[in-house]
């Protein structure tokens, strides 16, 4: 430390870092000039510090040239960006339900909604493959025990269908652990909606019978066509 004891800053010293510092600041705002006015963009002022020395200082001609600079800079705009941009295209429809079909779909029950997405047509094409699954499936398993869960199938309808998938959306609101659960007669764990809708082995059968194809054998590298079909039933 004592080496530093004797160092002195004179105002000589601090007049030269004054001039070094506005020659600095002078050459980059020359550089910046040459650009076209839509390219400048403003510098960060917290990270610059400007300081701009008195009459005593440095020259007048130098102190003028810098607060000339800085005006020019403070004229500068942001403009739109240039060259390959993405393109938004804006929305211009109506949000919502067209005007016809929200005024007619007025003071009706959930169930009226879904059948707008699940129409009747669906759910029949639906009721067809399964009963048709259901048949090859019987057939291919003649050997099978008379008692059987399978043997009891019998040919399902539209109204059954829609109860059986009232359960599917019942299960998906209402956790639980296990089918069966859903059927049981525990006091905590029963639920009383399930048994008033279906049987636990009918709603077991359907699971096993559900089909949205038909034909899978004649199909089998097309991974899309058990559920192709659906959407042709809308057409």
């Amino acid at each position: 430390m004592s080496d530093f004891e004797d160092f002195e800053i004179t105002q000589d010293i601090l007049n030269e870092i004054d001039n070094i510092e506005i020659n600095l600041l002078d050459k980059t705002l020359n550089l910046s000039s040459d650009d076209d006015e839509d390219k400048i963009q403003p510098l960060r002022s917290s990270y610059t510090r400007l300081r701009i020395a008195s009459s005593s200082e440095g020259s007048d001609a130098e102190i003028g040239h810098a607060i000339q600079d800085l005006e020019r800079i403070s004229l500068s705009k942001w403009t739109d960006p240039k060259d390959n941009q993405r393109n938004i295209i804006a929305f211009t429809e109506c949000c919502g339900m067209p005007f016809s079909v929200r005024t007619s779909m007025t003071n009706i029950s959930p169930a009226d909604f879904y059948e707008l997405l699940v129409t009747d047509n669906l759910l029949q094409y639906i009721v067809k493959c399964t009963n048709a699954f259901a048949m090859t499936k019987i057939t291919r398993t003649a050997e099978a025990s008379k008692n059987a869960r399978i043997r009891s199938w019998s040919e399902t309808n539209l109204g059954e269908i829609k109860h059986f998938f009232s359960l599917i959306l019942y299960m998906g609101l209402v956790k639980l652990p296990k089918i069966a659960d859903y059927w049981s007669k525990d006091v905590i764990m029963g639920q009383h909606f399930p048994r008033t809708v279906m049987s636990r082995n009918r709603f077991e059968l359907f699971l096993q019978m559900i089909h949205f194809s038909q034909d899978d054998d004649n199909n089998k590298s097309d991974r899309l066509h058990r559920i192709k079909q659906l959407a042709r039933c809308e057409e």
